[in-house]
């Protein structure tokens, strides 16, 4: 983005730019301990492309790139805003997959061999649906009833 502006910036601007970088590349090499530190020079066909120092001139690129500029920062503190209210809003969501659910085991009654059956065989699978039994051998699963019975010792 701020490329765009680059050929209309004068030459002390782009000059002080450079001193920053090279500053910031002594302390990132400072960090580093590296032994290769690069710094960054103009060449004099870059100075005399690069428009004169005139203060009118700055103020007149000012002028010129202001409202586009603060158009730019208008629209960024606006995506910040939703960026915000969307992670405000689905925080509790984040948080509620994050935890790991333990699955219901299904509890059956003592002495009912079909139903211990049944217990044994849903818990096995690990599925935490939701069966409710009825009677001897019925069950229910959402709106579907399950019919079960032990022939030859297996459900």
């Amino acid at each position: 983005c701020f490329n765009d502006f680059d050929p209309e910036l004068p030459y002390p601007v782009k000059e002080e730019r450079m001193k920053r970088r090279e500053e910031e590349l002594a302390i990132k090499s400072k960090r580093n301990q590296s032994p290769s530190r690069r710094l960054l020079h103009m060449d004099p066909e870059e100075k005399k492309r690069c428009p004169p120092a005139d203060i009118y001139q700055m103020l007149e690129i000012n002028c010129r790139f202001k409202g586009r500029i603060q158009d730019l920062l208008k629209g960024l503190r606006e995506i910040n805003k939703n960026k915000k209210d969307i992670e405000s809003r689905y925080a509790p969501l984040k948080r509620d997959l994050k935890q790991v659910k333990p699955t219901k085991l299904y509890k059956a009654l003592k002495g009912d061999q079909v139903d211990e059956m049944f217990g044994n065989l849903i818990n096995a699978k690990g599925l935490g649906i939701p069966i409710n039994r009825i009677g001897n051998g019925k069950y229910t699963f959402g709106t579907r009833q399950i019919l079960a019975k032990i022939i030859n010792g297996k459900l």
